[in-house]
């Protein structure tokens, strides 16, 4: 290399590093004249940003209470459940002209499908103009509509207005504190006046609650149910999301989804007559439940627990920085049942695989077993059950339509919220009180088929006659006309005073809620009631369990158990008390007690008996049962229909087939379970209720069901050994 390249490639190198350090340079100098313009000019800004720092009270919810069976195998407890939080800021118009942008990139984070990002938007909006203290819309209106409620008087109504704007009319809402019961009054006038639908009333009862916590929180649930990478993913960019804030709850969970659901209950979104009367903040937090049926609501407060707080203090983008003080929520309480969960189980699958015809299973039913000593409830199926844990987050319409369209009324519990005639099961009241007026036992009445009371003729089910019958081979074959006889004698007042003191026409107190009375007519009943007067055909109807009088399963149930268990005032109750609830004598004599327990023996093991060839069990006698059956008619059948029914019962009408019910206690001799169960439009109480009483009843008394805390850690085995003994 010559001197004159290496000066040449001296000069090269040292034009390219004057050229870098001036790039550096000028990068140096344009990064500091930023962090100079970022901080320095805004300083201000900065200053008045870091004094917005502010403390927020936050109420945390406390873990519901958990109910589990005799035992302790749970059957309703909580999972751990994530809701995506905004705690909108009125005053900072800039950072609410971008809400949008900051919902659409949360709900990009979380892969939400389009509706639900519309929906977050929308909650995001109600949640910007609540805090705001503006107006709500809570219904689209028509012209007529709006019209109406101006001249109604709607603008003096506290809350509520309606608004015109551009040709639309709303009907709209605004929270004020303090008038719960008059906005209650005001909102039963619109849905009154508007004849509004349910989905209507639905809308409205639902943005109503979520303004009033809106208003107390202070933020909106944009999403529930996150899971953990969502949350995860929200978490990575808190610093995107202004406002935001992942919310721990709990969400209510089943062990047994379906399982005991009438029973147990269950929670949903709290309504606008929820917060009447009471004002737990806790009915206030966006994703609050309430108890709604069953045990979740009659123990509703007993499970809700009390609210915690935290104070924080969180930054201008509302995002937390300490927690200053804490103050732990405490957990609800934990209720434990009388249900012995194998048994429940093992009634519901029984209940809904009975056969009705040759080739129909039950559509729709209800068994009850009771402890005969306690009144404590070990199974109570109502079939068909519905799934609760839908009810835990937000339910579809989709689904609550099934649900409220369903012919079969899966939300009803049939065991204490429906009533039937409860047919001959009733013939034990008329038989106890031909007792306590005097008749003799061995008094015959000569059966022909008919009897003639007054201008009426009434018909025995069997209409060649029994022939002579007298008290008790009238219940063994349940002669209708035996009673036909004697209720004359006897009379509507001396009948309706022994059904109510064995459980008829009353509230039970059963602690699920939407218990029922059922009806004992009376004179004054049917005076009140349909203002007619009470004639002979009337007494010779209830005699049998028809006519008027109508009992729940469980008020059947507990007629046997107060029979069985010589006359004791069980009451039958769910959930399982400390001490024994009293049980006071009803004051029968003992002899007619034991008569009539003969005669419901006969009725299973007497070759006479109607629920013989259904109940019988020659092989085992400590399982054999005593009962009684029951067809309850639901419609006046014609002559050429009751033919088409002795041919095949499919040939008739499913609403207008009788119901079944059989009732029955066991064992024998020294009874401990009795039960009850009405088969809907079977037909034959015997041959539809009957074997479904006897299997539970002799499930009950195999596996000592309610007796040994040990034997129920598997409910599956007491399941497997119902089914064995079928086969």
């Amino acid at each position: 290399m010559t001197a004159r390249d290496g000066k040449r490639r001296d000069a090269g190198f040292t034009r390219r590093l004057v050229l870098a350090t001036t790039l550096q340079g000028s990068a140096l100098a344009a990064l500091g004249f930023r962090l100079y313009s970022l901080q320095v000019p805004r300083q201000d800004d900065f200053l008045a940003d870091s004094l917005k720092t502010r403390t927020v009270t936050r109420f945390d919810a406390p873990t519901r209470g958990s109910i589990v069976d005799r035992f302790g195998q749970p059957l309703a407890g909580n999972e751990q459940s994530y809701n995506l939080m905004y705690y909108p800021k009125a005053e900072d118009e800039e950072i609410n002209l971008n809400r949008t942008a900051v919902v659409l990139r949360a709900a990009s984070l979380i892969g939400a499908s389009p509706a639900l990002t519309d929906r977050m938007v929308d909650q995001l909006d109600i949640g910007v103009d609540v805090v705001r203290g503006q107006i709500r819309l809570l219904l689209v209106l028509s012209r007529d509509q709006y019209d109406l409620l101006l001249d109604s008087g709607i603008k003096d109504w506290p809350g509520f207005g309606v608004q015109e704007r551009l040709g639309n009319y709303g009907l709209n809402y605004k929270v004020v504190s303090g008038v719960a019961q008059e906005e209650a009054d005001a909102l039963e006038r619109i849905i009154r006046l508007l004849d509004l639908n349910d989905a209507d009333q639905r809308q409205i009862s639902r943005r109503i609650v979520e303004a009033k916590q809106i208003n107390t929180i202070g933020g909106v649930v944009l999403a529930e149910d996150l899971s953990w990478e969502q949350v995860a993913r929200l978490k990575a960019r808190a610093l995107d999301l202004p406002h935001t804030e992942i919310d721990v709850s709990e969400r209510r969970s089943y062990t047994f989804p379906g399982t005991a659901a009438h029973a147990l209950g269950y929670v949903s979104q709290v309504q606008p007559d929820d917060l009447i009367g009471d004002d737990d903040r806790l009915l206030r937090r966006p994703d609050a439940r309430i108890g709604r049926k069953g045990i979740e609501r009659t123990m509703e407060k007993s499970l809700r627990g009390q609210a915690g707080e935290r104070l924080m203090e969180i930054n201008a983008l509302g995002q937390e920085q300490r927690v200053i003080s804490r103050k732990p929520p405490v957990p609800g309480r934990r209720i434990m049942t009388t249900l012995d969960l194998g048994l429940q189980i093992y009634a519901e699958q029984r209940l809904a695989e009975q056969e009705i015809s040759a080739s129909e299973r039950a559509r729709a039913g209800a068994a009850v077993v009771l402890k005969v000593d306690t009144g404590e409830v070990l199974a109570m199926a109502s079939h068909p059950g519905f799934d609760q844990s839908i009810f835990s987050s937000r339910i579809s319409n989709e689904d609550w339509d099934e649900l409220i369209r369903d012919e079969r009324r899966p939300l009803v519990n049939k065991c204490s919220a429906e009533h039937y005639p409860p047919g001959s099961t009733y013939k034990m009241v008329t038989m106890l009180a031909a007792l306590e007026v005097g008749i003799d036992p061995a008094e015959a009445v000569n059966c022909t088929g008919r009897t003639e009371v007054g201008p009426q003729t009434f018909y025995c089910w069997k209409r060649e006659g029994h022939g002579a019958m007298d008290m008790g081979e009238a219940l063994v074959q349940s002669c209708d006309s035996w009673y036909y006889e004697m209720s004359q004698r006897i009379g509507p007042e001396k009948m309706g005073e022994v059904a109510d003191r064995l459980g008829f026409g009353q509230y039970l107190m059963i602690d699920v809620a939407g218990e029922i009375r059922g009806v004992v007519p009376s004179e004054a009943w049917k005076k009140s009631e349909r203002n007619e007067g009470w004639f002979d055909g009337d007494t010779v109807q209830t005699s049998i369990g028809q006519g008027y009088v109508l009992a729940t399963p469980l008020q059947m149930a507990t007629m046997t158990a107060r029979i069985a268990n010589g006359g004791r005032a069980v009451r039958p109750h769910l959930i399982l008390p400390e001490l024994p609830y009293p049980a006071a004598d009803l004051g029968f004599d003992p002899e007619h007690l034991a008569l009539v327990r003969r005669a419901m023996y006969r009725v299973s093991n007497d070759e006479r008996g109607t629920a013989y060839a259904t109940t019988f069990d020659g092989e085992s006698p400590l399982l054999q049962i005593a009962g009684k059956t029951g067809t309850a008619q639901v419609a006046r059948l014609s002559a050429s229909e009751r033919l088409r029914m002795l041919d095949d019962v499919e040939n008739l009408d499913y609403e207008r087939r009788n119901h079944g019910l059989f009732v029955g206690f066991g064992p024998i001799d020294n009874p401990r379970y009795a039960c009850a169960a009405v088969v809907e439009h079977g037909n034959s109480g015997s041959l539809s209720a009957a074997p479904v009483v006897r299997d539970l009843l002799q499930t009950a008394i195999v596996t000592g069901s309610g007796d040994d805390p040990d034997r129920t850690r598997d409910p599956d085995a007491l399941v497997a050994r119902g089914r064995q003994r079928r086969g």
